[in-house]
């Protein structure tokens, strides 16, 4: 039987032209499959990101009380009896300020560590989760305020006015007000901590509403 070298190659030709085309409808659907699970990647991106502002939005409402406390304690005052009776009612309201914020900045931080490697804007994810889980540990605050030694000036205070109290009806040396206001300055240091704090979350609800306030 004589091959007819023309049909061999017109054979070998068509079918290459339908593995070709195989290869080309196979990688249209792969396309289009991506194509069609980015868009709902993208849809499901969106929801996360405005369920995401809408508690920024929130947390961002509360968080402007916590950043008066600086302003109070810095504000001069000229009775001595009246020192720690500030800086105690002024750490007491912050903490019950921020606790009423922690729950949104927790759930805040485990929207964005659930989601941290599912999405394209995961890449700005590390920072925040890192800023949210310093923010969230609140002991630490209270720690550094102690090494500070914020603790240890409040007691010298207490001491000071305890002792012309006793000794003295309540009348202050004129080396008491000076060691009270010494101590009230170092009181108003030590809680740089606090300002610290609330300037964290200010600023990182500030970046998320910013960065992500248009997608």
């Amino acid at each position: 039987m004589v091959i007819n070298m023309d049909v061999v190659i017109d054979l070998v030709l068509a079918a290459l032209g339908l593995i070709i085309a195989y290869f080309q409808w196979s990688a249209e659907r792969r396309a289009a499959a991506e194509e069609r699970k980015e868009q709902e990647d993208r849809k499901e991106e969106k929801v996360i990101i405005r369920s995401l502002l809408s508690r920024v939005a929130e947390a961002e409402k509360t968080s402007g009380i916590l950043k008066r406390m600086h302003e109070e304690l810095s504000t001069p005052h000229t009775d001595p009896n009246e020192i720690t009776g500030i800086f105690d009612e002024a750490i007491e309201r912050y903490e019950s300020n921020f606790q009423t914020v922690r729950p949104l900045l927790k759930s805040i931080y485990d929207e964005l560590l659930k989601n941290e490697e599912r999405f394209p804007m995961s890449h700005g994810y590390g920072r925040y989760i890192t800023e949210l889980r310093e923010i969230l540990n609140y002991d630490a605050v209270v720690r550094e305020r102690r090494i500070l030694g914020y603790d240890a000036a409040r007691i010298q205070t207490h001491e000071i006015l305890m002792d012309a109290w006793n000794n003295r009806g309540g009348q202050l040396r004129e080396q008491d007000r000076a060691e009270l206001g010494s101590l009230a300055e170092t009181m108003v240091q030590t809680l740089e901590p606090y300002y610290h704090h609330a300037d964290r979350i200010g600023s990182v609800l500030y970046e998320l509403q910013a960065k992500y306030r248009a997608k």
